[in-house]
């Protein structure tokens, strides 16, 4: 997997498209948020590319500083239409993220943004996040919901009342790990609140991963 300091910000084109004039006197300075959409339009950084900056406590800020640049349509990215949160395995746990980031990363989502995916651990950030603020989702992916006691109680309550009017794929991988006790407690429960929310106006909704149980497959 490429690190978050591999990520490239070199101009994948001539960047042609992107050479606007910044007014007539050639001593004026380019605003600083002029100059990042010149940068970022040269770039084009990918979903992926953008997903793994925003993985890292290290470049979380360079991420947070696109997804605010593309929300206030100051540059366009053709290329960032999803974003995926991840957990690097190799890292130690000093570099990952807090709840708090990530919220304050999500709600910085461009409306264009179809589709979302995150590990069950990060789940304790849907507190923190208003109910409608990814009402703009087409598909919600967790991972390893079982994971994390913690971040299962919060799906739960999160699924219950948040507003995902745009929601037409849930995929909900259970992983293969997990409490021993209570699961299908917890797999039953996430069910109720799903079907109170957005189970009805699903075209697709995915439940797999051996840790939910036997009862919870079915």
């Amino acid at each position: 997997m490429m690190a978050a300091e591999e990520v490239s910000l070199v101009p994948k084109g001539d960047g042609s498209s992107s050479e606007h004039s910044h007014g007539d006197d050639p001593n004026v300075p380019l605003s600083a948020e002029f100059a990042l959409g010149l940068l970022l339009g040269h770039a084009q950084p990918s979903s992926m590319e953008i997903s793994k900056l925003a993985s890292d406590r290290r470049s979380y800020g360079l991420a947070w500083v696109i997804l605010v640049s593309l929300k206030k349509k100051n540059v366009d990215l053709p290329f960032f239409d999803s974003l995926e949160l991840s957990i690097h395995q190799e890292l130690p746990l000093s570099v990952v993220m807090y709840p708090q980031k990530i919220a304050l990363l999500l709600v910085s989502l461009p409306e264009t943004t179809e589709k979302l995916s995150f590990p069950g651990e990060y789940a304790q950030f849907l507190e923190l996040i208003p109910a409608d603020a990814l009402a703009f989702l087409q598909s919600l992916v967790v991972k390893d919901v079982l994971s994390s006691p913690d971040g299962i109680l919060q799906l739960i309550f999160w699924m219950s009342w948040c507003d995902l009017i745009g929601l037409q794929h849930l995929h909900l991988d259970m992983g293969e790990r997990g409490p021993e006790e209570d699961r299908d407690v917890y797999v039953q429960a996430l069910a109720g609140g799903l079907t109170r929310s957005v189970v009805p106006q699903l075209k697709l909704f995915e439940l797999y991963g051996r840790a939910c149980g036997e009862k919870g497959t079915r």
